[in-house]
């Protein structure tokens, strides 16, 4: 059977499947095959020999099932970057790059408020305090999962040159060993070897172990109700990490878990971000203003036109009444 044959065949048999049949099977095809898109096209009249059509069939028959094609093929792009992902991570979605630039925004303001520091210095991106003490500016990303968020940050950080200025130390953690074993070969393979920024891998609970302060904490966390679980879309549902997924009640749970701990690990002015569930703004806005009213909160639309982000400033000078808040769109 020929190229041109099997992705026609393969769409058919994942029509009923997939809401792109035609993409799966062109990527499953190429996978197969160990060959891009465009040699499929360029040769669909070439026939394909019966080892790498039994090969194709099987992965067919994976994504029928409802196997994600990211865990098929043990691959998922992210801000233009090929990730490795396996079944102990959850599969990066397109609005958490959205993050990933609210993130490094934050990063640039930060960096243009500080003086560079002097030549040969080897601490990390230093800051100077009202008591003219200089200090580190530390970045958490918690619960990193495949690593996405903190890998995109530093390639970032590298591509314009910001590490030729500053250094950076950056943490990722995770209550996963597996997935931090992931997040880790994510690293090595996109960022390669690099001694700036500083990169270390946690196995920890949120903020628990930390007894250092941060100038940025990043989350994406799990932040769908548990009660909405089972009606999940089945690549979603059956095959995703639970733990990556699952919110606790009203999906609200481990987000004021974090807040929570936050409020002790973020310096004066530091800036905690958080990735949520659309229906969640109202309810971190409650939160706050009933614990944490020195804070200010401002909720951010994503790509897709969803409330899905938070940016919690905590204030250098408490004392307000209520929390400010502010919405802005994108």
């Amino acid at each position: 059977m020929t190229i041109k044959d099997l992705l026609r065949k393969g769409s058919e048999f994942l029509l009923h499947d997939s809401q792109t049949p035609e993409l799966d099977s062109e990527i499953l095809l190429s996978f197969a095959l160990e060959k891009d898109k465009t040699y499929l096209y360029a040769h669909g009249d070439e026939c394909v020999d019966s080892k790498h059509f039994a090969k194709y069939l099987g992965l067919l028959e994976r994504r029928k099932k409802g196997e994600p094609i990211a865990y098929i093929t043990n691959h998922k792009e992210f801000y233009e970057l090929d990730f490795i992902i396996d079944e102990n991570v959850l599969i990066p979605r397109p609005e958490t790059e959205d993050l990933v630039d609210l993130v490094f925004g934050e990063i640039k303001k930060m960096a243009q408020k500080l003086k560079p520091p002097a030549q040969g210095w080897s601490v990390c991106l230093r800051r100077q305090t009202s008591g003219g003490k200089t200090q580190k500016l530390k970045i958490v990303d918690i619960g990193t999962g495949s690593g996405c968020i903190g890998t995109a940050l530093i390639y970032k950080i590298l591509r314009v040159k910001l590490d030729k200025i500053y250094s950076f130390e950056i943490f990722m953690t995770d209550i996963s060993g597996k997935a931090l074993e992931i997040a880790k070969k994510n690293y090595r393979k996109i960022i390669k070897k690099q001694s700036n920024p500083k990169v270390n891998f946690v196995k920890m609970d949120l903020l628990k172990g930390f007894k250092n302060k941060f100038d940025i904490i990043v989350s994406n966390l799990p932040y769908i109700p548990s009660e909405e679980i089972e009606f999940l879309e089945k690549d979603v549902r059956d095959f995703e990490p639970r733990v990556a997924l699952n919110g606790g009640r009203g999906g609200i749970e481990i987000v004021k878990q974090l807040i929570s701990q936050a409020v002790n690990k973020l310096e004066a002015g530091g800036v905690l971000f958080i990735e949520m569930y659309e229906d969640h703004p109202n309810e971190v806005k409650y939160y706050l203003n009933e614990n944490f009213p020195e804070w200010e909160v401002e909720f951010i639309k994503d790509s897709f036109g969803e409330w899905r982000f938070a940016k919690i400033t905590k204030q250098l000078n408490s004392g307000t009444a209520n929390s400010k808040t502010k919405k802005v769109i994108r």
